[in-house]
């Protein structure tokens, strides 16, 4: 079951953090860009994956803090940095192959929504963190919400707790 909580998803300190991306190595636009202005090194990590091995729809990179447990950072972390507190991770999940600004495409991937988060239940069952994350894909992803929900509760273990962030309005 999805818990709901109100407010600003990036000042969570601990916990697996989720986000949307693109499979094209570009953190410009939505919760993706506030990530990159927030944490450089998470984006650098994105990059440097996109530059030296692409993206696939349903990769997730995980990047944590240099403070992480090394049970963790060995099995799952594809990068750390000292930009993140100790208990969180960052997990850049490639939600969508593409991006664009047209009203009538669909730009996330329901199916990659599922991989994403069976990959991230991995790491949320042995760390024991709690998933956060956005709307995924259904904001400028134009994605229906009962969809994307629906991927992420069949992804995951039942242990698992999950929050989705919104903001106030």
């Amino acid at each position: 079951m999805i818990e709901t909580k109100f407010g600003d998803m990036l000042s969570a300190t601990e916990g697996i953090l989720v986000h949307g991306c693109n499979c094209h190595g570009i953190m410009g636009s939505g919760i993706a860009h506030l990530v990159r202005e927030k944490w450089p090194d998470v984006h650098q990590a994105y990059r440097n994956r996109h530059i030296q091995s692409g993206l696939q729809l349903g990769d997730v990179i995980f990047v944590g803090s240099s403070q992480a447990p090394a049970v963790i950072s060995q099995k799952y972390l594809h990068a750390m940095t000292n930009q993140l507190p100790a208990s969180l991770i960052v997990a850049n999940a490639m939600t969508q192959f593409t991006c664009g600004s047209d009203k009538n495409v669909v730009y996330v991937d329901y199916d990659a929504v599922f991989a994403a988060f069976a990959r991230i239940n991995l790491l949320a069952r042995d760390s024991g963190l709690t998933v956060n994350f956005p709307l995924i894909g259904c904001g400028l992803g134009n994605g229906q919400w009962k969809e994307v929900a629906s991927a992420i509760e069949a992804s995951m273990a039942p242990a698992v707790k999950l929050v989705l962030w919104k903001l106030p309005a």
